[in-house]
C-alpha cells in the first residue's frame, strides 16, 4: 500500500501543480492516509508492518474512504482543504477495488440492493410469503442502517444491520382471502477489517416473517364500532 500511496501522492501533486498550486508530496500522502482512516501516515506504516494484524490493507475487497479526517488533516497542515478531491481521484486510479465515500454512500450505492435481494430470498422470507395470499414483486422497503460503531475505529470486525418490509398486493380480480400482505425482514452483513478502510466479506444473515399487527388493527376497528352502536 506504501507504493499505491507514493504514486497517488505524485499524481496528486502534478495535477495541482498544474493549477499552480505547490502541495508537498509528504504532505499529500498524510492526506491520503487520512482517507484512509488514519491520523498520519506514520500511524498507517506501523500498523501495515504489526504482524500480528490478520488482514491488512493490501487484502482489502472493498475500501471506504474518511473524507472528514482528510479534511481535518489538510487543515493541521495548513493546505487547502480542495486538495482531499485530488487525492482522492489519485487514489482511485492507482486501486483496483471497489472505492466508496463514507458509510452512507457504501450502503446506497452498493450494500442496499444486495442485502435487499439476499432478504428477498431469504428462506425465512420465502416461507412468510408462502403463508400469504398476497403476492410479492417488488424489493422491501428499507429503514436507515446500522453498525457496530464507527468502521475506521473497529480493529477486526465490522457489522451493519437493517430491517424492512416486504409489501404485497392482491388481484382485484381474484378470491383470495386477505390474510396479510406485509412481512418484516432482516438482514446483517458481517467484514473482517482489513487496515482501517478496508473490508472483507465474511457472512450475511437474513431473517422474516408476517406481520400480522393488521388483526389487531381490525379488532380495535370493531370494538370501536360496537362501542359507537352501543353509545
Amino acid at each position: 500500500m506504501k507504493s499505491i500511496i507514493s504514486s497517488a501522492a505524485y499524481a496528486a501533486s502534478q495535477t495541482l501543480a498544474s493549477r499552480s498550486l505547490a502541495v508537498k508530496r509528504s504532505h499529500l500522502s498524510e492526506v491520503i492516509a487520512a482517507l484512509l482512516g488514519y491520523r498520519t501516515f506514520a500511524a498507517l506504516l506501523i500498523e501495515e508492518a504489526d504482524p500480528q494484524l490478520t488482514y491488512h490493507l493490501d487484502d482489502a475487497e472493498i475500501l471506504v474512504l474518511n473524507e472528514p479526517l482528510a479534511i481535518t488533516r489538510c487543515q493541521e497542515l495548513k493546505i487547502p482543504a480542495d486538495v482531499v478531491n485530488e487525492c482522492l481521484n489519485a487514489f482511485g486510479v492507482q486501486v483496483r477495488i471497489p472505492l466508496f465515500n463514507g458509510v452512507a454512500d457504501f450502503f446506497g450505492n452498493h450494500l442496499h440492493d444486495d442485502i435487499a435481494q439476499a432478504m428477498y430470498d431469504s428462506d425465512e422470507a420465502n416461507g412468510a410469503m408462502a403463508e400469504s395470499n398476497a403476492f410479492y414483486q417488488d424489493s422491501p422497503d428499507l429503514e436507515e442502517p446500522e453498525t457496530s460503531g464507527e468502521l475506521w475505529m473497529a480493529m477486526s470486525e465490522w457489522w451493519i444491520s437493517v430491517v424492512g418490509t416486504l409489501t404485497g398486493e392482491y388481484d382485484p380480480d381474484g378470491d383470495r382471502m386477505f390474510n396479510g400482505n406485509e412481512i418484516a425482514v432482516s438482514g446483517k452483513m458481517t467484514f473482517a477489517k482489513a487496515g482501517r478502510a478496508g473490508l472483507i466479506h465474511v457472512d450475511t444473515e437474513c431473517g422474516g416473517g408476517v406481520d400480522d399487527s393488521w388483526r389487531q388493527k381490525d379488532r380495535d376497528d370493531e370494538a370501536a364500532f360496537y362501542a359507537s352502536q352501543q353509545g
